[in-house]
């Protein structure tokens, strides 16, 4: 799988750099602003409307998710007695942060993500008075639905962009710079190359139990695209 991945976003970043140097310059750029808006469009429309996927996915991501908990359990530090991660976390209530993040990346997710979602967790299971694990599967599964909304309210929206500006049916390169129009779309099409890279491993985080929990860490072009990410600070995940 690891190879796969990285042949898809290979494959993305030519086919974005071969687009843009056929569109030209005005295109490319306009195809950059259109992904902005895409996303933070379909952001918005995720966060009214994804709670309603939640009774959906809980019995299917939230069985996924506490079994990746019981795997954690079994690895912690000094926990010879077979303690429950809910148990150990008790007994080092320091460490629960850290605890936290340990779970979510055992489902894939890590890096600022997996930071948030322990945060959120936490706050839910102290003020609301839950179980840790309960807290967390919560949090799992509602930002799983966020991403699944996102993902395809981005693409909805990106295609319908692309619908309204092929509508004129023009060329808009500029005149009398052919070097311009060739260089400058191949450069904005490597920018929009590695956005759409970026936001494909945003999405997989949450692909564990397709793609495998480990993939992502493993692949050194998805953990580059991860490492430059900041299309997506705004995205509430």
């Amino acid at each position: 799988m690891k190879i796969v991945l990285t042949v898809v976003l290979a494959a993305i970043f030519l086919a974005a750099v071969w687009s843009g140097y056929r569109r030209g310059l005005i295109l490319s750029a306009a195809q950059l602003a259109a992904i902005v808006v895409a996303l933070y469009g379909a952001a918005l429309l995720a966060g009214l409307f994804s709670d309603r996927l939640l009774p959906v996915a809980e019995p299917f991501a939230g069985g996924y998710f506490e079994g990746q908990l019981d795997a954690v359990a079994t690895e912690l530090p000094d926990n010879d007695a077979g303690l429950s991660g809910e148990d150990w976390v008790a007994a080092h209530p320091d460490t629960a942060q850290e605890y936290a993040e340990q779970c979510f990346a055992a489902a894939g997710v890590t890096g600022r993500p997996a930071q948030r979602m322990a945060r959120a967790a936490l706050t839910m299971h102290g003020e609301q008075g839950i179980t840790l694990r309960a807290a967390m599967t919560q949090v799992y599964c509602a930002r799983l639905c966020y991403v699944l909304v996102t993902s395809v309210g981005f693409l909805l929206i990106l295609l319908i962009l692309a619908a309204i500006g092929n509508l004129p049916n023009l060329a808009f390169k500029l005149p009398n710079r052919e070097k311009l129009n060739d260089i400058g779309g191949a450069a904005l099409g490597a920018v929009n190359g590695v956005c759409f890279g970026i936001l494909l491993c945003w999405a997989l985080q949450f692909a564990g139990p397709v793609i495998g929990r480990d993939t992502l860490a493993h692949t050194a072009l998805a953990k580059a695209l991860q490492a430059i990410d900041v299309l997506t600070l705004g995205v509430g995940v």
